[in-house]
């Protein structure tokens, strides 16, 4: 039976004296939803000690899903041949991935580092007209970004679609990663979060992301959205002992109901859990928009894709969820232009500093792994515009993936300067022979999660977590950062 649901009076003191009250206001589920998994509880079982807040967490994780099939090799991120990103490619192989003869990376202040620096770059090599980089000149400050490093996966990708598996966020909770209110989220409602797939053998229906888009959402996954300016205060402790002695009263109930144990467990741990959520999270801790950080951070969270970011990414470095996955669409800018592209390239890299810069000012280390579906080249069409190559068409096999990682007591360490995982050919597409990943987005997404192991000294428990090892001698290849956490 359905309860119509009878406005709060805050104008006078309403008393909330038995169960029917609750469900009227939708402060408790029915007994059918008891049953089945809702909300935040259906991804873990009744173990509340990660609502108290995890110990020892690993690294928190941000997904960026750029829907469309972007350039992140070349026009952005520096990429080589087999000895790594300063072994060049041919004039005529940096011309597909949108670069002209007077910005070929060989010439003299066309190679450029995070910090800015094009005299003797170090780190992760981007190219100085790249606007990735510059987008995150512009929203990541000099410190934050002398703290961070990252590499670059030269692997093929299908183009326009969101069949390749690129998403590993399964894998990274399975090795570790954990949240203490949701464990994955993401801005899509699918299965995997974003716009590209997971890997079919990582997906773990248990922990299937949580839809994130906006502040409110945060506040919702512990059923204080809208409701919790009404019963701040003395009201929510009222709350608090009315669920007690209904978990009290429950147990009574249940000892004389025929219905197996582990229905019983999920009625109570329902309502265990109820309680313990109430109690450890307030409005003002959990919305992005009540956070100093994020304000200091995202300049507009009136904007679509800044509010997606700030709530995501808020939630995933307080802890609160273990993994998040943001799409941004708008990447299929093969437009007859480069304006919008450059425009576009620019948008990323503002995201990625602004989740950087969140993370230096909450003292959180944070991995960013960026992908794309496919890639995208030019032919020798210039823009009027920009006077630049004109992005021309799809092509994956001119893809790449890229991870930053941010620490906040220094760059991360790196098993040597080579910050490339495969490589080019001369003419400007992936080597798809140079590794086990070059030519499967299932080894690739396995290659992040191997890296993300790494952080953290576990690179050999790679095989428990994905299932095999493809880089099974050739490790050194592919294991690219060292240990900071």
């Amino acid at each position: 039976m359905k309860f119509p649901k009878k406005p709060i009076n805050n104008d006078r003191d309403h008393r909330l004296v038995n169960r029917r009250d609750f469900l009227a206001q939708g402060l408790l589920a029915s007994a059918a939803s008891l049953i089945l998994p809702f909300n935040v509880q259906a991804q873990d079982a009744c173990d509340l000690s990660s609502i108290a807040g995890v110990e020892n967490p690993m690294i928190p994780v941000i997904v960026l899903d750029l829907a469309g099939g972007s350039n992140i090799a070349g026009g952005n991120v520096l990429v080589g041949g087999s000895e790594g990103q300063l072994n060049f490619l041919s004039d005529a192989g940096y011309r597909t991935l949108g670069l002209l003869p007077s910005e070929l990376p060989s010439l003299a202040g066309m190679v450029e580092d995070i910090t800015g620096n094009r005299t003797s770059p170090t780190g992760l090599l981007f190219h100085a007209q790249s606007g990735i980089l510059a987008g995150l000149k512009a929203t990541a400050a000099m410190e934050t970004r002398q703290n961070t490093d990252g590499i670059i996966f030269c692997a093929t990708s299908d183009d326009d679609t969101g069949n390749n598996p690129h998403n590993p966020m399964y894998w990274f909770h399975k090795a570790g990663a954990r949240g203490s209110v949701a464990q994955l989220i993401g801005t899509n409602n699918s299965t995997s979060g974003g716009n590209s797939m997971a890997p079919a053998s990582s997906i773990d229906l248990a922990v299937s992301p949580l839809v994130i888009q906006r502040p409110a959402d945060a506040l919702n996954l512990v059923g204080m959205g809208a409701r919790s300016r009404a019963f701040a205060g003395a009201r929510e402790s009222f709350i608090l002992r009315a669920l007690d002695a209904l978990s009290e009263s429950r147990i009574k109930q249940l000892s004389r109901r025929h219905m197996p144990d582990y229905v019983k467990d999920l009625l109570l741990c329902k309502l265990s859990k109820s309680q313990a959520l109430l109690q450890n999270f307030t409005p003002a801790n959990l919305d992005p928009a009540q956070d100093p950080a994020v304000l200091a951070t995202f300049n507009n969270l009136g904007d679509g894709t800044q509010q997606r970011t700030a709530s995501v990414a808020k939630m995933v470095l307080d802890g609160y969820a273990a993994t998040g996955t943001i799409t941004i669409g708008g990447y299929d800018y093969h437009d007859g232009t480069r304006t919008l592209g450059d425009q576009r390239d620019r948008q990323t890299g503002e995201i990625l500093g602004r989740i950087l810069q969140l993370a230096a000012l909450k003292r959180k280390p944070v991995v960013v792994y960026v992908y794309t579906d496919g890639g995208v080249g030019t032919n020798n069409e210039l823009d009027p515009v920009s006077g630049r190559l004109v992005w021309s068409g799809d092509s994956g096999n001119r893809s790449a993936t890229l991870m930053m990682v941010y620490n906040p007591t220094g760059r991360p360490g790196l098993t040597s300067n080579n910050r490339q995982v495969g490589h080019y050919r001369t003419g400007g597409s992936v080597e798809t022979a140079a590794s086990p990943m070059s030519n499967s987005v299932n080894n690739l997404a396995k290659a992040a999660v191997l890296n993300y192991l790494a952080l953290h000294g576990k690179e050999g428990e790679l095989e428990s977590v994905v299932g095999d090892n493809p880089f099974q001698g050739t490790m050194n290849r592919h294991l690219l950062f060292r240990r900071i956490a």
